[in-house]
């Protein structure tokens, strides 16, 4: 389980059902394939990199490792650990193909008049570290950004996220 009452706990199928029955928005996490499965569907080039991370629960150390840890673990496994992916191609897979596959002219690419979305790292530092509930903490910051820029405001700036600055917008194009 990943939030809730029985957070760090696996799952019976007792504990499902209750579950069901009182505690429908707690997230579980399922294991259902290998992560090196995982990086070899990633691999064709028309393949972009995305999560439906940011389901769990807003509650500090609980949560889904990816809503912290899936861009800086695609960065440090398939770019510096593995050399599957060139920087410029792997920037390009999390960033241009997810832009243009869902229409979002102002996002993705550096030009004059597109949103000013930055994401500064450095490669030979940037490290997921967040766990499974039970077995880490969940929301643990990545290693490695320095700084996060969203239309042009800093959000994080030295790796500490500015939780005052709200500069984010909903795209109502989808």
């Amino acid at each position: 389980m990943a939030t809730g009452k029985y957070a760090g706990q696996h799952c019976t199928r007792e504990l499902f059902k209750e579950l069901r029955a009182k505690h429908g928005n707690d997230v579980l996490v399922a294991f259902v394939c290998r992560e090196s499965e995982v990086y070899k569907a990633l691999l064709p080039e028309y393949v972009m990199v995305s999560t439906d991370g940011a389901v769990g629960s807003p509650a500090p150390g609980t949560g889904h490792p990816q809503d912290a840890g899936t861009y800086p673990r695609f960065f440090q496994k398939m770019v510096r650990e593995q050399g599957k992916f060139s920087l410029v191609e792997a920037v390009r897979k999390c960033t241009l193909v997810p832009a243009n596959r869902l229409g979002l002219s102002g996002k993705g690419r550096l030009k004059a008049g597109a949103d000013a979305d930055l994401v500064i790292f450095n490669l030979q530092k940037i490290a997921d570290r967040a766990g499974y509930t039970g077995l880490g903490r969940p929301d643990a910051p990545p290693e490695g950004i320095s700084y996060v820029l969203v239309n042009g405001e800093v959000m994080v700036e030295n790796g500490m996220l500015k939780e005052s600055v709200l500069s984010g917008k909903a795209c109502s194009c989808i």
